[in-house]
């Protein structure tokens, strides 16, 4: 497969990240995490994809995203891809406080027409709290996907394993960049799905797809099987 081989691509990269997570993964251990938000630099990644990567946070394959709140929180959202890919949402489904997560399990799901996208949490735990505010206006979500638009919150049961499984920023940078390519590559040219001035994928991108594309993408970029 394309995807897979364009990856392997980039196993450098892999080792490099799991080292390092599990470097971070040792301190978070033995540290206290921030108390508040806004103690976690807010800084992004340049990127020429056009895809942002705010530093501070862990980034789960499936497109969701993982940040450290205390040493007893996590707050749980979806990434610049994920958002551009689906467009303007317009329903958000969410579990319910008290419910339990699995990493790398269905949490919630994004819904457009007739479309469904569904994400996977990027660590276990049990819900503690829902974004309302995005729940009533998803706009949020497309809006600010790494600040106003955080989906939910959890209190993690195996924080320093998950975060073994996750991706730095550094990392993510390239490789959403790899994904980007992958999927203009494979279905762009094609389609002509409708890209921006410099080739960034336009909002909503994923909706050119047909029914059986969509499928196919979902299940091999956001782990919907």
């Amino acid at each position: 497969m394309v995807f897979i081989l364009v990856l392997l691509t980039f196993a450098g990269f892999i080792a490099y990240d799991v080292i390092h997570n599990h470097r971070l993964a040792e301190v978070t251990a033995g540290e206290t995490v921030p108390k508040r938000v806004g103690a976690i630099r807010k800084s992004v990644v340049p990127r020429k994809s056009g895809l942002t990567v705010p530093r501070g946070i862990y980034y789960h394959q499936g497109h969701t995203w993982a940040k450290l709140l205390n040493e007893e929180t996590v707050e749980v959202g979806i990434d610049d891809f994920a958002q551009k890919f689906i467009g303007e949402i317009e329903a958000l489904n969410l579990p319910k406080p008290g419910a339990r997560v699995k990493q790398g399990e269905p949490v919630f799901t994004l819904k457009r027409g007739q479309r469904t996208l569904k994400l996977v949490a990027p660590v276990s735990g049990r819900v503690l709290q829902v974004n309302e505010h995005a729940e009533e206006d998803p706009d949020l979500i497309n809006e600010s996907p790494y600040e106003d638009g955080w989906v939910l919150r959890l209190k993690p049961t195996s924080l320093k394993e998950n975060l073994r499984n996750l991706f730095s920023s550094d990392f993510a940078s390239h490789w959403m960049k790899v994904l980007k390519h992958t999927f203009m590559n494979k279905y762009a040219h094609e389609y002509a799905l409708a890209m921006q001035d410099g080739g960034d994928l336009a909002p909503g991108f994923g909706m050119e797809l047909n029914d059986e594309q969509w499928k196919e993408v979902t299940e091999e970029f956001f782990q919907n099987f």
